[in-house]
């Protein structure tokens, strides 16, 4: 799959607002463990969770790598994908684009 993308930044996304399955409902322990997860999380406020990414430079070496613990907090995630996805960084460089906060 990545054949001839050895050089692209990789993201691993939980995208939802919960992390709770039919599988764990019948388990009060584990569903509280969830909720509380998805409360200290970005899952429930932005609806996602980075899980992990590898970040790469022109060069292909790896620039930045996170996995996991501890999660990205909500303010950190837009820089993560503005790196991931070479987003411009100032309103100068999005030139016509704006985005709203």
């Amino acid at each position: 799959m990545m054949q001839g993308r050895e050089n692209a930044s990789i993201i691993d996304l939980k995208m939802g607002t919960s992390t709770v399955t039919c599988n764990i409902i019948s388990s009060p322990k584990r569903l509280q463990k969830r909720l509380l997860k998805d409360k200290n999380t970005t899952s429930q406020k932005l609806g996602l969770k980075v899980i992990g990414y590898v970040i790469k430079s022109a060069e292909q070496t790896v620039e930045e790598k996170f996995y996991k613990w501890p999660y990205k907090k909500a303010i950190e995630i837009p820089e993560v994908l503005r790196r991931i996805f070479s987003w411009p960084k100032s309103d100068h460089e999005l030139g016509e684009l704006k985005y709203e906060t």
